[in-house]
């Protein structure tokens, strides 16, 4: 037997009811409204380093610190390359990274492995990240990627990475540099003496590439800080969410647009700084890489969707604002490890300013809890 049931407001006895009116589009059904349960602060949070605070105008390179050289295509005498499966050549002369002549043609089956091996064991100390150049002729699913991964004597070691969550898959057809901190390996201390390469093709299409100058770099000797990262955390037991993301940047830009009083910017370059690895964004979910990008000048940011940019200029000196609007509010979670951060390898030192900000809300859920306990008593 069915039960005929009004919805009611109490205030003005209004009845909710279907709108016989929609005769297209989405089926006739009851909407129903709710208010947040919860009490949100409003937050402003600049991503930060614990030494180098929020201010990301410095240099980030090593600054000529020493390097070991895993892989050039057998331009130079390296460690020793080997194919556990798959059709590797190891000295391909279709595509190699200026001035080099020769490259790693990279084999494209599912779960081919490459092995580069070291005569002798090395300690990671000082160590700053892992170098080198992709040409990618393709990529055309989301189920390709390139695996990396460390061994010491035939066993594996530390973290394996994803080469897709540090350079721009969608970039087919140049050059472009990869740089990978060795805290994103967990390997700063330990011994190393190996470096497997796996292709992953398991989906429709295929992925064909090159592997150039493939480097370790240390920042003994060297006069920059050597790769860092920059974080955006939510407070211990809070949950942030993001709403928007600020790039604050200023330099001296003399040049002026012909017949305009305009300063001239090349959308092409960051602020005239030409990037090598260019600012990898990521997004952490639960420890994990949830979502990596790529800027290497200013029209990455304005192509995305939700920007727009705003400027000030004072006789020579140029600020610009770039400020994306996300299209969904970004959840970072306390108690899941959740963060943004950004990795740099370039030499931004030259720029007057360089910051990244993030606007939202987050809930204290002590605060909550303890408002929970008042309305109770």
């Amino acid at each position: 037997m069915s039960l005929n049931t009004l919805i009611t407001d109490p205030a003005t006895g209004a009845k909710a009811s279907i709108d016989p009116s929609k005769t297209k589009g989405t089926p006739n059904a009851l909407v129903v409204a709710n208010r947040d349960l919860y009490s949100y602060e409003n937050a402003v949070k600049f991503f930060t380093h614990p030494l180098y605070g929020f201010n990301l105008a410095r240099d980030f390179t090593t600054g000529g610190g020493s390097e070991e050289c895993v892989h050039n295509g057998l331009d130079t005498v390296c460690w020793t390359a080997a194919a556990l499966s798959g059709p590797w050549v190891f000295n391909s002369t279709t595509e190699a990274h200026p001035p080099s002549s020769q490259s790693i043609e990279g084999a494209t089956g599912h779960l081919d492995t490459a092995s580069l091996t070291r005569g002798s064991t090395l300690t990671l100390t000082d160590v700053n990240s892992l170098e080198g150049w992709i040409y990618l002729t393709s990529w055309t699913g989301t189920k390709q990627n390139i695996e990396l991964h460390f061994y010491l004597a035939g066993n594996p070691v530390g973290n394996s990475v994803l080469l897709s969550n540090y350079v721009n898959t969608a970039n087919v057809g140049n050059w472009q540099k990869f740089t990978i901190p060795f805290t994103d390996f967990a390997l700063v201390g330990l011994d190393v003496d190996e470096l497997q390469i796996t292709t992953y093709d398991s989906g429709v299409g295929g992925i064909s590439y090159f592997l150039d100058d493939i480097m370790i770099t240390f920042t003994t000797g060297g006069t920059g800080l050597g790769t860092q990262t920059f974080t955006c955390i939510p407070d211990d037991n809070t949950w942030l969410y993001c709403m928007e993301l600020n790039f604050m940047l200023a330099d001296a830009i003399s040049a002026i647009q012909t017949d305009s009083t305009m300063h001239k910017i090349d959308y092409n370059s960051f602020m005239g700084l030409t990037l090598e690895s260019g600012i990898i964004y990521q997004r952490i979910v639960k420890t994990e890489i949830d979502l990596s990008l790529t800027v290497k000048n200013l029209s990455d940011i304005i192509q995305v969707p939700g920007s727009n940019l705003k400027t000030a200029w004072y006789e020579t000196e140029m600020f610009l604002l770039f400020n994306v609007k996300f299209l969904q509010p970004i959840e970072l979670r306390a108690d899941r490890a959740d963060e943004l951060r950004v990795i740099l390898s370039d030499d931004y030192s030259d720029l007057s300013m360089f910051k990244l900000v993030i606007g939202g809300r987050y809930i204290d859920w002590n605060q909550y809890l303890k408002e929970q306990l008042n309305k109770q008593t």
